[in-house]
């Protein structure tokens, strides 16, 4: 190692960025919670890209939210056969969401915790964009997808 690399600054990458601040990752298990897979897969990307990842968390995310849908897929397939509709598939729809939720949270984590860390706002409210908005529309569209892609495999 060289003499000039010691006093080279090692942080020069992760000065505070402007644009569009991201969205909490804590708030996203919501979306999909009430969402989806097909909800929080949306959401989690679009927040990769303004958490500024690499193109390969981004397709991590992608990759979780293809497993999950194609469980969510093979669940309806099992549980929702026929015409009676158990009263766990919802819950088990549910739980594919946020345990694909939980994958597309350890893979934003390092880059959240970056973001965090060198932003421009100190106070933890004023960091993060608020998901009210971008959350709704997810979840009511990514329900409703989820729903019809649900429904042609059962029926």
């Amino acid at each position: 190692m060289a003499a000039e690399d010691l006093l080279r600054p090692t942080l020069q990458e992760h000065l505070p960025r402007t644009g569009v601040r991201p969205w909490r990752l804590g708030s996203q298990v919501y979306v999909a919670f009430f969402g989806g897979v097909l909800a929080v897969t949306a959401i989690a990307f679009l927040n990769a890209g303004m958490l500024h990842t690499p193109a390969r968390v981004r397709a991590g995310i992608l990759a979780f939210g293809a497993a999950g849908l194609t469980a969510v897929i093979v669940l309806a397939a099992v549980l929702l056969g026929g015409d009676d509709v158990p009263s766990g598939a919802r819950t088990a729809l549910t739980f594919v969401g946020v345990l694909a939720w939980g994958g597309m949270f350890l893979l934003q984590r390092p880059y959240d915790r970056v973001y965090a860390t060198f932003s421009r706002e100190k106070d933890p409210d004023e960091q993060y964009e608020s998901l009210i908005g971008a959350g709704l529309v997810a979840v009511v569209l990514g329900f409703f997808v989820q729903i019809t892609i649900v429904t042609a495999v059962a029926g």
